[in-house]
């Protein structure tokens, strides 16, 4: 949607628009079924979460369903504890977590043995498949999921990691593991966190990228296979974002559309011909512009995926289970290729270990193996997306929370993120403007949002948020007051 102005002449918000912008609120908020709002996948399991904060999930990997099982399920079940109140939901190969909508605690559940979800304890004869509480967090706003360690960036802008550190996966100059989170030190102004197998990056809120751990392919982008023990500056890379990363590679998304990758590339995951590694970022063919969203991808993916503005999803590298979703061709691809077969525009995609899902309009599809893993019922091979089960229909995004502006004569609106907008339309004293998700700085649906409005002139005055996306219209939030 185009930028417009932010504000003409500043107008006071008088009863009638009041009444009109509780009465839109009123029309958004009412009876409607939970629908899909965003899709994460992990190994072999897939999980969603839905427009009433409520997480749902399917696979066949025991004890990675959150439902208190061990049990496998071909259908979406709902993870125990977690049917509302979820803002956003992370998956990696051996455990998952969710971030709670009221204060940013955190639960995560499955494999555990080196105290990866969190809670003070270890569990090495199984996964956890009930959801635990992460111990004293709380203002988190994205998490990275890596194979046996989890990292989250807080609200203040600081990183916290637990888990697994063999190879310096927490950035804290040591390997003394935790199984509570510690302070990655010397990080502030951070937007999100993402982790591949052993490394983990951030992206900031100047849109740079630092990262730190396993460097054996290049993935942290410098040449030398030695890890990064603390947090490292990647060069060649700016404007970011939103990033992802698979087992040995990191993709970053600029504020231009463009993607660039590095690391790992024997499958051409980075996006270029084949090669052992590609150490400097650089930009997938074909994507250097145009590109509204990465793939969240899990930790031992040897795979990515991207969303064009036109709602293409396009997918690379490796596709020895047609996770790239090329019908029956299942060749590696180093260039990014169309995904086959999906009904309408995406707004979202996840690569997990051998299948990957679209969030489109009418639901969630998946493609490539499937024990189960597709969600649709079955465990048939099937080698076009298919639509999950139950998880159906066209959801607007969700309520909107507005942090309050700076009060300058050029105020900063800031929000959180919401998952699975595309668009934010700010409303101040009945002037309208629409703003896209990378326009704002929370592409992905992670982190603060923020637009610095046009000056204003001495008054009182009132905003709202509200999301959009190719399901409509969410709701408004509720106003926040300001006075120059």
């Amino acid at each position: 949607m185009a930028n417009q102005s932010l504000v003409r002449a500043p107008v006071r918000l008088s009863v009638r628009h009041a009444l009109l912008v509780m009465a839109l609120a009123m029309c958004s908020t009412g009876s409607r079924a939970a629908m899909p709002i965003a899709v994460s996948s992990g190994y072999q399991y897939n999980c969603a979460l839905t427009s009433a904060g409520g997480v749902k999930c399917w696979g066949i990997t025991p004890g990675l369903l959150g439902n208190g099982t061990m049990a496998t399920s071909s259908v979406p079940v709902d993870a125990t504890g977690l049917t509302s109140g979820v803002s956003a939901v992370f998956t990696g190969p051996n455990h998952a977590c969710a971030i709670l909508t009221a204060n940013g605690t955190v639960k995560c559940w499955g494999g555990n043995d080196v105290g990866q979800l969190g809670n003070g304890t270890k569990s090495t004869s199984a996964p956890v498949p009930t959801p635990v509480t992460v111990t004293g967090l709380s203002g988190a706003t994205s998490i990275a999921v890596g194979s046996a360690h989890t990292c989250a960036s807080l609200s203040n802008g600081t990183v916290k990691c637990w888990g697994k550190n063999n190879v310096y996966q927490y950035g804290t100059g040591n390997t003394i593991e935790s199984m509570t989170p510690v302070d990655v030190p010397g990080l502030t102004g951070v937007v999100g966190v993402m982790a591949g197998n052993q490394h983990t990056c951030a992206w900031t809120i100047a849109q740079t990228v630092k990262c730190w751990g396993n460097n054996n392919y290049g993935q942290l982008g410098f040449a030398t296979p030695n890890p990064a023990t603390l947090r490292t500056d990647v060069s060649g890379v700016s404007n970011v974002v939103a990033m992802s990363a698979g087992q040995w590679h990191t993709c970053a998304l600029t504020s231009a559309g463009e993607v660039k990758c590095w690391g790992a590339n024997s499958y051409g995951q980075v996006g270029t011909a084949p090669a052992t590694s590609v150490p400097t970022p650089t930009t997938a063919t074909g994507l250097a512009s145009g590109v509204i969203s990465l793939a969240k991808i899990t930790a031992q993916a040897n795979s990515s995926c991207a969303v064009l503005a036109s709602g293409e999803v396009r997918c690379w590298g490796l596709n020895n289970n047609r996770q790239l979703g090329l019908g029956s061709d299942n060749t590696n691809k180093s260039t990014p290729t169309a995904v086959l077969g999906l009904p309408g525009s995406a707004s979202a995609v996840s690569m997990g270990g051998t299948s990957a899902c679209a969030l489109v309009q009418d639901g969630v599809q998946c493609w490539g193996a499937n024990g189960g893993q597709l969600g649709n019922g079955t465990t048939a091979a099937i080698q076009i997306p298919v639509g999950v089960s139950g998880l159906f229909g066209s959801a607007p995004p969700a309520l909107p929370e507005p942090i309050s502006p700076v009060t300058s004569s050029t105020p900063a609106y800031v929000w959180k993120a919401i998952p699975g907008a595309s668009d934010y339309r700010i409303n101040v004293n009945g002037s309208v403007s629409s703003y896209t998700a990378t326009q704002a700085g929370c592409e992905g649906g992670v982190g603060l949002c923020r637009i610095v409005g046009a000056t204003l002139t001495s008054g009182v005055y009132t905003w709202y948020v509200q999301g959009y996306n190719s399901y409509g219209n969410g709701p408004w939030s509720s106003g926040t007051n300001f006075a120059l």
